[in-house]
């Protein structure tokens, strides 16, 4: 990804990505990261009438939906001496 130099601060800015590349990296529709985009789940600005999203702040999202994910895995040891009313 492309960096940008903001030569007021001296910072290094990330290039910022097109609804349909934020799209592309998360394997979504456009739609899908509109609907993100309103109800401000992901960080973004307009520039004219176009979304853009820092690179950062895509992948700062990605990393806090995997924190939010519930393991679904369940043992089907304890599963089956739950239902017996078995304990070890």
């Amino acid at each position: 990804m492309e960096k940008l130099n903001d030569t007021t601060s001296g910072r290094t800015l990330d290039a910022a990505l097109t609804v349909e590349e934020v799209a592309e990296k998360l394997k979504v529709s456009p739609a899908t990261v509109y609907s993100l985009l309103r109800a401000g789940e992901l960080v973004s600005y307009r520039v004219g009438r176009s979304w853009r999203v820092d690179e950062a702040d895509l992948m700062q999202y990605i990393q806090q939906q995997k924190s939010r994910s519930v393991p679904t895995h369940i043992d089907p040891v304890l599963t089956n001496e739950s239902k017996h009313g078995h304990t070890s």
